[in-house]
């Protein structure tokens, strides 16, 4: 026996009205598209996660090279501040040895000017026994024949470049030739001549 439904479609419920107003194949179809739709995402997100996850990978590389270079550059960084350093060390100590030979240059004594500076505050009527020249504390013994001399002596001393602070250390009478003398020391200083 066939049965037929006489109660109109847009009437009916259930599952009858499901297969009878093609309702059921639509839920289907959409069904089936909803799904092709979720699918086709989810490759996609997975195929984004893929490459996002490469991308990592290659920075997190990058990172670990960047890292590597980082500190070997640190490591010459400081191999080149150590060198910089020994270097300012260095140049320190020659601007000391410059300026110590400059000042050994400014200080240096010319003998022979020195010794002819002697010679030319010596008076006429002055001589000399024994002369002793040394940086600093220097002296002369010798006689004349009045203390006027002396003082004369010891004034040109006080007045040439080479000498400084000349004074009596002892004067005493004498004889030479059975004539009075006046045996004399005089100390002084002997300075170097500033040159220009």
């Amino acid at each position: 026996m066939k049965r037929i439904n006489l109660i109109p479609p847009e009437f009916a419920t259930g599952r009858k009205a499901l297969v009878g107003t093609d309702l059921q194949r639509k839920a289907v179809a959409l069904v089936a598209v909803f799904l092709v739709v979720f699918l086709i995402q989810f490759l996609l997100g997975w195929v984004e996660v893929v490459k996002l996850e490469r991308e990592v990978k290659v920075l997190n590389q990058k990172v670990v090279k960047d890292r590597s270079a980082s500190e070997s550059f640190q490591k010459s960084k400081e191999a080149v501040s150590a060198q910089l350093e020994s270097v300012q060390k260095v140049t320190a100590q020659l601007l000391k040895k410059q300026e110590l030979l400059s000042q050994l240059k400014n200080e240096r004594l010319k003998w022979s000017e020195a010794l002819s500076e002697f010679y030319e505050t010596l008076p006429k009527k002055v001589w000399v026994d024994e002369l002793h020249l040394e940086r600093g504390k220097s002296y002369v013994r010798g006689g004349t024949f009045g203390n006027e001399f002396v003082g004369e002596f010891m004034n040109s001393l006080n007045e040439a470049p080479h000498f400084a602070n000349a004074t009596f250390t002892r004067t005493e009478a004498g004889k030479l030739n059975n004539q009075p003398v006046v045996n004399y020391e005089l100390g002084f200083q002997l300075i170097p001549k500033q040159s220009s």
